[in-house]
């Protein structure tokens, strides 16, 4: 028994490592921006007719780059926002987070969660000070 439950415990590490490098392998490249919702703190949902690319390195280390473009029409006016820094796959290959470069060369560090992924669309939340962003992404050919 004492012999078992090392290799019980090496065989859950190798499999966890291998989900998150699946995971990292299917988000990599260039993501269309297809849908976004917004939920303030307050609960409050706001859908809108939005453009742009998410983009992930493909990844060979811990900590990847990301950018994100997204163009969304709100009362009229086009609202236009960017951000880019590294994200990393937790390993419940589920969660990441991604490390964000602030205009004031400061860094917040946001929760992201991926809700579905497949070879062509990807869902995903992420979390920072404002509230919850959906996204849905098509991968670009």
């Amino acid at each position: 028994m004492n012999k078992i439950f090392p290799l019980i415990i090496l065989f859950i590490v190798v499999a966890s490592c291998n989900k998150v490098k699946r995971i990292e392998n299917k988000m990599s490249g260039d993501w269309n921006i297809v849908a976004y919702t917004f939920q303030n703190v307050n609960g409050l949902s706001y859908k809108y007719t939005a453009s742009g690319i998410f983009s992930f390195e493909n990844c060979e280390s811990e900590f990847c780059n990301y950018d994100l473009k997204i163009e969304y029409y709100l009362n009229g006016s086009t609202i236009q926002k960017e951000s880019a820094g590294s994200y990393t796959m937790l390993s419940d290959a589920e969660h990441f987070e991604l490390k964000r470069m602030n205009t004031d060369e400061s860094t917040s560090l946001i929760s992201g969660r991926i809700l579905h992924i497949n070879k062509s669309q990807l869902e995903t939340e992420f979390k920072d000070e404002s509230g919850i962003h959906f996204l849905v992404l098509e991968k670009r050919n």
